[in-house]
């Protein structure tokens, strides 16, 4: 009787133990996983950031390579963006990608991806999108910011336009690589600021 009461009390420590184990294990994952989120979110505009985009991105193009689709990169430029900067001043430039990031996100659907690339540019992935329904959505985008008012201080507001450029991959693209993809994309871009600034220009 002895034996047993004390194996009992043993198999109580040993659950007790294990559960507290489990709580610390649970807390250290939720923990990375916090780390993790973080670690893929731009911390002004509180998009994903390049470095989840490039997984994304890695992804799409893994799942084109099994299924082949129709695959659009969208690279958005913001017109202007350093004279905003100059003349108003960084808080005022940090505003504007703010205003800029939430117009964007209002203007795809749920099915794209979108992240800032890095200084006034935003990428955004279209998937199963082909050539003019892509034109289509990025001429939203360019519309609704275009029409957003931007309110850089108490006394003055200034309309913020973008150039951007579209690429797309499909079966029928000569555009066979993720390179291939993004030089598109950035050439169209180039081309769109050259040709006046504030239009969709797309990849040959």
């Amino acid at each position: 009787q002895k034996d047993r009461q004390i194996l009992v009390a043993n198999f109580a420590q040993i659950n007790d133990r294990i559960s507290s184990l489990e709580s610390k294990v649970s807390n250290y994952k939720k923990r990375l996983n916090e780390q993790r989120f973080k670690s893929l979110l731009d911390s002004l505009t509180k998009l994903p950031n390049r470095a989840a985009f490039d997984e994304r991105y890695n992804y799409e193009i893994n799942l084109f390579n099994e299924q082949p689709s129709d695959i659009t990169l969208v690279v958005v430029d913001v017109d202007h963006f350093k004279s905003i900067n100059d003349r108003f001043g960084h808080t005022a430039g940090d505003i504007t990608l703010q205003v800029i990031a939430k117009a964007l996100q209002k203007s795809i659907r749920q099915t794209d991806f979108i992240a800032r690339y890095g200084g006034e540019e935003f990428v955004i992935l279209l998937a199963n999108t082909d050539r003019n329904a892509s034109y289509e959505i990025a001429e939203r985008i360019r519309k609704r910011v275009e029409d957003t008012p931007f309110k850089v201080t108490n006394k003055y507001t200034l309309s913020v336009t973008m150039s951007i450029g579209l690429s797309v991959m499909d079966e029928q693209s000569d555009i066979k690589t993720t390179k291939q993809l993004v030089n598109a994309a950035d050439q169209a871009v180039y081309a769109a600021k050259m040709s006046g600034r504030n239009r969709v220009h797309h990849a040959d």
